[in-house]
């Protein structure tokens, strides 16, 4: 069964929107995003939909750079809702199940693994640390 997955977004996204009503504010949160990049980690907020008074989660993810890809959470600690880090933290690649040789998803054209000489293995698609 696939569950629906929501794609957590950065602060920054949000307050650059409100760039002209409130310059301080969103100049404060592009201060506080560099500042969390040279810390190497990075704040997401969940995006899913909830009984708030703004109508989504927003609760906070901190995500460290060095963290074990097992370690990345996979659904949000307040709402329940499973994350989409696919383009963020993780990106779909086709990947052979036997030796683990790796392609690009964006290569339609290869669907079965050559390193295995006569047999056909066909290649699975998965998502990996970018």
């Amino acid at each position: 069964m696939d569950r629906k997955r929501y794609r957590p977004a950065r602060l920054v996204e949000y307050w650059l929107d409100f760039w002209k009503v409130h310059p301080l504010l969103a100049a404060g949160v592009a201060g506080l995003d560099i500042i969390q990049g040279m810390n190497k980690e990075a704040t997401f907020y969940c995006t899913a939909p909830f009984l708030s008074p703004y109508g989504r989660c927003f609760k906070d993810v901190t995500v460290q750079a060095n963290v074990k890809d097992e370690d990345i959470p996979s659904m949000c600690e307040r709402c329940g809702q499973y994350f989409d880090w696919v383009g963020i933290l993780r990106k779909l690649v086709k990947k052979c199940p036997e030796c683990g040789t790796e392609i690009p998803i964006q290569d339609n054209t290869i669907n079965f693994c050559n390193q295995h000489g006569d047999r056909r293995v066909p290649m699975q698609i998965k998502e990996v640390r970018m």
